[in-house]
């Protein structure tokens, strides 16, 4: 069985992306494709591929998701790689 992951391409995912390509049995029993995380979303609804990161905020759209290991890509203090954004004004909606 081919599994097909979702690869999300930034650089704060680049050690777990090289954690599974040095895996014996990922790496042959693998399809990798790359995509932006909201891709990846669709993707899985779609059920194109079979595993892909995720935002976190998004698993409640995904029917019959599940989280498969204990890992994440997160950081204890600022970074530079990832920003808030919106279309209005959201500091009034900030406690």
């Amino acid at each position: 069985m081919t599994i097909r992951i979702s690869i999300i391409d930034y650089s704060n995912t680049i050690p777990f992306v090289y954690g599974l390509k040095k895996s014996a049995y990922i790496s042959t029993h693998s399809e990798f494709y790359y995509h932006y995380p909201s891709q990846g979303v669709q993707r899985l609804q779609d059920n194109t591929v079979d595993i892909s990161i995720v935002p976190a905020a998004a698993i409640s759209e995904i029917s019959n998701s599940h989280i498969i290991s204990d890992f994440c890509i997160g950081a204890i203090q600022q970074v530079a790689s990832v920003n808030f954004s919106a279309k209005s004004l959201y500091n009034k909606y900030l406690i």
